[in-house]
This record gives structure tokens, sequence and C-alpha cells, in this order.
């Protein structure tokens, strides 16, 4: 947790805390090279979801790559932020990219 650092999006509320001092560069990013370090993932998963268009895969390749770029900006946001509620939020997310793996 924070030691009564402002930020522009209120208090940390999120029980944990990943390895980085929270807004140590900005007070808009929590952890800042956590949310940046995401904008490669959905880069990726970009990619694999415009090839598995034109290449006309199984929808479910599609599904798949749609399900992995929410999950990662839901991490941006969870890294960002440091709420509690958007943790439960990725949290959500996760289980439905598991979901969306399995079928």
């Amino acid at each position: 947790m924070t030691d009564g650092i402002s930020s522009f999006w209120g208090p940390v509320t999120s029980t944990i805390e990943c390895c980085e001092k929270n807004y140590a560069y900005s007070s808009y990013i929590a952890e800042f090279h956590n949310t940046i370090s995401n904008v490669p993932d959905i880069l990726l998963a970009l990619i694999g979801l415009v090839n598995a268009l034109r290449q006309r895969f199984e929808k479910r390749f599609t599904i798949l790559h749609i399900s992995n770029m929410i999950l990662i900006i839901g991490s941006m946001l969870y890294h960002a932020h440091s709420a509690a509620r958007v943790s439960y939020i990725t949290t959500l997310l996760f289980l439905q990219l598991c979901v969306t793996i399995l079928m």
C-alpha cells in the first residue's frame, strides 16, 4: 500500500503491490512500468486478430484474440489505478479468457 501518496484516481485500495512503488513517475499511473509493458501484448493480440480475420480461421481464434486484448486492457487499468474494484474486474476477465481457451 502507499504511504499517503496522493493520486489522480483517489486512494490506493488494492491489497496487492506488484514490485513497483506506486505513483513514483506520475500521479496518473500507479505502476508505470507494469502499465507500459502491456502495450506490446496488445499489439501482438491485435496482429493475431488481424491474421485470424484475414486468413478466415475458425471463429474461436478471433474470440481468443479479442478476449486476450480485453484481459490486457484490464491489466493496464489495474496497474494504472491500483484500485481493488479494477482488480476484481481483471480477475473476472482472466476467468473469461480461461473459459474461452477451454472451449
